[in-house]
């Protein structure tokens, strides 16, 4: 396959699968469509997925399956579906990975399309409508300043950053840039310590291999933004594609499209990081001033009664009803519109994201930010003293993300947050690896469980996440458990994570306006002799993720996926479908209990994740994590590390407000404030 486009051996192969893949309905041109999608995947994905594509066109691989030595095109549709649902259950991981990944794309570009989701009854963002539900839209009402929601006819003030400081990667090339700081990363934490170190007088260069979004291109179409907003155009998996990783790679990081929930770290947390690994000051109450700082520069505030969306609502109701300790959500929102579409960044402004906050105070205090700008390796340039010069060589991109040259930029001092995938990756590439840097990855991992109701629940409608239930987040004496949210039933990925294919996808697509979705979150790290994850930057740039959940974490996810089940069953579900590999549908209470029986490690189970943390953690001993108990990197004077990478243990919560928090606290030691 060509670096951009696919072969004619290769369409032979993909038209027919498309066609078995998609559902009855789908229209002549997706194979095109999916072919287009597949040319826009990272270099290496793209490469993968055209070798798997030839693999499963393959005569042996058709005849070891069962279906003869045959071309697939010469295939019945019948003998194609058996072949097909062999392949996704297949113990021969090439096989297995490249149907999955192939699955996964078509059904997502399927629902991909306006016309698509309106035939199957999918509510268009309020932005574009008359509210049509009572919580799509601005409510009537009297302003209330105290609450995150829009009343009446206000509207959220967006706030726009700074043109003369944002940098444009043509004007770089081969040149040299200079500086007191360099932040790579602009999201939770890079934002924050950008903002602090500016605030204390530093000149500060913010580096975001993303692109910044204009709120004229926030159209609120999730497959034009997923691909601009995510990591690996919303593709990122671990390497067995177990588990899809939803990151940010957009100017503003995963603040860009986080749910808005706004948590602090639980004590029980914070003690275990003081007393399992030397971090100072890090108690509930030293931190509570840091917590209520970041608070109010977020403008974070409880979700009122009345604004909870039909999902988050069932939630509540059922919680209640159950007697499970729940409570409305914190959201860093102003005047929030509750259009829904918060995972594709807000078109209103409204979300108190980067962009409007802490990169947005950083670079009104003269920091200048690179976007479209992926830092490569950092080398020292001029060694003595406690922060030697350090220079960052990045590779520039042009608004297509193509590469278009290199510059050089120079500092005494580096904060890497970039992300608990790219900080590691980064810190390897440049030497800087060892010392358990890329070890003990901390997902949250996330089951997702359906229930079908007799109304329309439009679940991609209203604040995504406005309500937790923390009944469980403790249940062992270590302080590990789960908790239990809603997320938003965006069309694209909600297609994506369907465990069928064919018709049978369509069945479950036909019902998505009727679907309640609830997500259950599991503290991953309770088997403390498990590292659970490893992130490696291999030879040729790309990124390895492995994952695998330790035998304590596996029995919180099915003991969390049942909880999920037992709320949709008192919320008034009809029907409870998990996304195992082999679908379960529960067609009443009574069968709950078989899912006991049922794995939920994946790639069994459908598990996902939108928390990465843990990979270059702070720690006492050198021999245990990444950084030391100031966040600075073992043995690398002025090289920071300001992430969810840093956080010793999976915090138990969304952490958005945890990162924040920590990197706060890295800031106030460079600046002298702590």
């Amino acid at each position: 396959m060509s670096d951009h486009l696919l072969s004619p051996s290769h369409r032979r192969v993909l038209d027919p699968l498309v066609t078995r893949l998609a559902p009855p309905s789908a229209r002549a041109s997706l194979a095109d469509e999916v072919a287009a999608r597949i040319a826009r995947l990272p270099a290496r994905q793209r490469q993968e997925l055209g070798v798997g594509i030839l693999l499963l066109g393959a005569k042996p691989t058709i005849a070891l399956s069962g279906a003869g030595w045959r071309d697939l095109a010469s295939l019945d549709p019948a003998t194609l579906d058996t072949l097909i649902a062999r392949w996704l259950a297949s113990s021969v991981a090439p096989v297995r990975k490249s149907i999955t990944a192939l699955k996964r794309l078509t059904l997502g570009t399927y629902v991909a399309d306006v016309a698509t989701q309106r035939a199957l009854g999918v509510l268009p963002p309020s932005r574009v409508q008359l509210p049509r539900v009572a919580w799509d839209g601005a409510a009537a009402g009297t302003p209330d300043d105290a609450e995150p929601i829009a009343r009446g006819h206000e509207r959220p003030t967006p706030r726009t950053l700074p043109a003369a400081q944002i940098v444009d990667p043509e004007s770089l090339r081969d040149r040299v840039m200079r500086a007191d700081a360099i932040v790579i990363g602009s999201g939770a934490g890079g934002a924050v310590v950008a903002a602090r170190l500016t605030a204390a007088g530093h000149s500060v260069l913010v580096v975001e291999c993303g692109d910044q979004l204009a709120f004229a291109d926030r159209t609120e179409d999730d497959a034009t933004l997923i691909e601009r907003c995510y990591a690996d155009g919303g593709a990122r998996c671990t390497d067995d594609l177990g588990i899809p990783i939803l990151q940010g790679n957009a100017v503003g990081g995963g603040t860009l499209i986080n749910w808005m929930i706004t948590l602090r770290t639980p004590a029980h947390v914070l003690d275990e990081w003081g007393r399992e690994f030397g971090i100072e000051d890090v108690d509930a109450a030293t931190l509570a001033p840091v917590f209520e700082r970041l608070e109010q520069e977020l403008r974070a505030r409880d979700v009122p009664e009345d604004a909870h969306s039909a999902n988050n609502r069932r939630l509540l109701d059922a919680a209640r009803s159950l007697g499970w300790r729940h409570a409305a959500a914190r959201i860093n929102a102003d005047r929030c519109l509750r259009a829904g579409t918060c995972g594709l960044g807000c078109t209103h402004g409204a979300k108190q994201d980067a962009t409007q906050v802490h990169l947005y105070q950083a670079l009104q205090g003269g920091a200048r930010l690179l976007p479209r700008t992926r830092a490569e390796r950092i080398r020292v340039v001029e060694r003595g003293g406690p922060r030697p010069l350090k220079s960052v060589t990045v590779t520039l991109h042009d608004r297509a993300q193509r590469p278009i040259g290199t510059a050089e930029l120079q500092a005494p001092l580096v904060i890497c947050a970039a992300g608990a995938i790219e900080t590691p990756a980064l810190l390897q590439r440049s030497g800087l690896g060892g010392d358990r840097v890329g070890d003990f990855l901390r997902l949250h991992p996330t089951a997702p469980i359906l229930g079908r109701y007799d109304e329309a629940i439009h679940a991609g409608t209203g604040i995504p996440l406005s309500a937790i239930i923390d009944e469980f987040a403790a249940i062992d004496p270590d302080g590990y458990g789960y908790w239990l949210e809603c997320p938003p039933l965006q069309p694209t990925l909600a297609a994506v994570a369907i465990p069928t294919f064919g018709a049978a996808a369509g069945e479950w697509l036909s019902h998505l306006p009727h679907y309640g979705a609830f997500i259950a979150l599991t503290r991953d790290g309770a088997d403390r002799a498990h590292s659970s994850g490893r992130v490696r930057a291999r030879r040729d740039g790309s990124i390895s993720i492995r994952y695998r959940l330790g035998p304590r974490d596996e029995a919180h996810v099915r003991a969390a996926t049942l909880a999920a089940a037992r709320l949709h069953w008192a919320a008034g579900a009809r029907e409870v479908r998990t996304v195992h590999r082999t679908p379960t549908v529960l067609r009443g209470p009574h069968e709950t209990d078989a899912l006991h029986a049922r794995s939920f490690a994946p790639p069994d189970y459908q598990l996902s994740s939108a928390h990465v943390n843990g990979s270059c953690r702070m720690t006492h001993d050198r021999r245990s994590g990444g950084c030391d108990p100031t966040g600075q990197r073992w043995g690398a004077p002025g090289v920071y590390v300001a992430d969810g990478s840093l956080l010793p243990t999976a915090p138990g919560v969304n952490p958005q407000l945890t990162v924040m928090a920590v990197a706060d606290r890295v800031a106030a030691r460079l600046t002298g404030t702590a």
